[in-house]
């Protein structure tokens, strides 16, 4: 039953399985346990790996290691905070030995962030506003639009005369009433006149066309802000952290070594039929180049490595001058 609720990441299921499975013969494993029961957000389990850090509870156990201990630690007080948390990317801040820890600022919001899950987010292209690309008096510089309301009230003056206030203008049929007439109004774009500035006629009007006149639209003020972006409902939780899209689109099957280091997020066909149980937000690792990618079947999954599809998020730690790794954390500006 223990060993079935660790493959679901239950983190009640990890410490206890860790407890039973604490012999010497096991303890390599029991450390494993308690370590993925971390990651599925269990306090009990980062005290107790914090414990055996400190000193050891059992004969024959890991070496004494006071900043790995330090660390556990700083996450087990997160995790009674938020019991909510999960931190499939620990590896990043925490791998076990003998890797060689990553610099820590001493933050525990610096653990939390590399070691929860990451969506990547982008915004839209953000392009040119269609009056920026115009020429001549139809420009309009980019970050600039007409006001809803003109400024001093609604204008309208014929052709044969001059501009009574500097802004832009759109010329008007006045009773379009045939297709092509009505075709014309709608292909006009505002046009700049200063003030005592003669209307040019345009070029296709001719006195069939029928009569013309300008309407005063105002001058430009600045666009008004765009939309907030509106993040994902779980980061303003705490449990989600949004990151850039990375700079290139990187897969990987299951069966071969990570071709980069960061964040990976594994998925199975949706047809398979333990993908509901494994295509989770938070099936994720954080994996160093050259290394295997997690195999389910240590957790209990039947689910072969061939099956996973793991994609590239970035986030890789980087180097320090000395040469050490320093946790690098690289959020998602909107």
């Amino acid at each position: 039953m223990l060993e079935c609720s660790y493959a679901q990441e239950n983190g009640n299921g990890a410490s206890e399985l860790g407890l039973r499975i604490a012999l010497p013969e096991e303890l390599e494993r029991s450390l494993k346990v308690y370590h993925d029961g971390v990651k599925f957000g269990n306090e009990m389990s980062a005290i107790h790996m914090a414990v055996e850090f400190r000193g050891g509870l059992e004969p024959g156990g890991p070496r004494p290691d006071p900043d790995r201990a330090e660390r556990y630690s700083a996450i087990a007080d997160m995790l009674r905070l938020n019991p909510d948390l999960r931190l499939p990317n620990l590896d990043k801040v925490l791998p076990l030995p003998p890797a060689i820890l990553p610099y820590w600022d001493g933050e525990k919001e610096t653990l939390i962030n590399g070691a929860k899950p990451v969506k990547a987010t982008s915004l839209a292209d953000i392009k040119p506003s269609p009056a920026s690309l115009r020429q001549g008096r139809a420009h309009i510089p980019d970050g600039l639009v007409l006001p809803d309301e003109p400024q001093g009230g609604h204008l309208i003056q014929h052709l044969h005369t001059d501009a009574t206030i500097s802004g832009f203008w759109l010329a008007q049929l006045a009773k379009p009433y045939t297709p092509k007439q009505v075709a014309w109004n709608a292909a006009q774009v505002p046009m700049y006149y200063a003030q005592g500035e003669s209307f040019t006629p345009p070029e296709d009007i001719t006195k069939e066309s029928g009569i013309l006149r300008f309407h005063y639209l105002g001058t430009p003020v600045p666009k008004p802000p765009a939309a907030r972006h509106v993040p994902d409902w779980r980061v303003p939780q705490g449990v989600l952290r949004e990151i850039p899209v990375p700079s290139r689109d990187l897969r990987s099957s299951g069966l071969l070594t990570a071709p980069a280091t960061g964040f990976w997020h594994g998925e199975v066909d949706p047809a398979h039929p333990l993908a509901k149980v494994f295509n989770q937000w938070t099936r994720q690792a954080y994996v160093e180049e050259g290394q295997p990618f997690p195999d389910p079947r240590d957790r209990g999954l039947d689910i072969s490595p061939k099956d996973i599809q793991w994609q590239w998020l970035d986030q890789a730690n980087q180097p320090l001058p000395s040469g050490r790794k320093d946790i690098t954390i690289r959020n998602f500006s909107p």
